[in-house]
């Protein structure tokens, strides 16, 4: 059971992974520094989702070799993962 704006948030980000979540590091404190306006968007983010737009994020940003992911950054990560 998932309400509509759940529905559109795993549409976009790909669903559910707690399992690979909790498994798996995200990433390390040296690979990527936040933006506080990063971390306060990300902190907006509903936290059953929150792990995947932070990992994708961050997956994004290594591919364009971003080293500080601020807003932009995660606004361009999401469009990517819309293409």
């Amino acid at each position: 059971f998932t309400l509509g704006m759940e529905d559109h948030l795993l549409e976009i980000f790909g669903g559910h992974d707690t399992k690979e979540v909790i498994t798996k590091s995200l990433a390390t404190a040296e690979d990527f520094s936040w933006s506080s306006g990063a971390l306060e968007e990300l902190n907006r983010i509903p936290g059953f989702v929150r792990a995947k737009v932070k990992r994708n994020t961050e997956k994004y940003a290594r591919t364009q070799n971003i080293s500080e992911v601020t807003v932009e950054t995660m606004f361009a990560a999401k469009e990517a993962a819309q293409l």
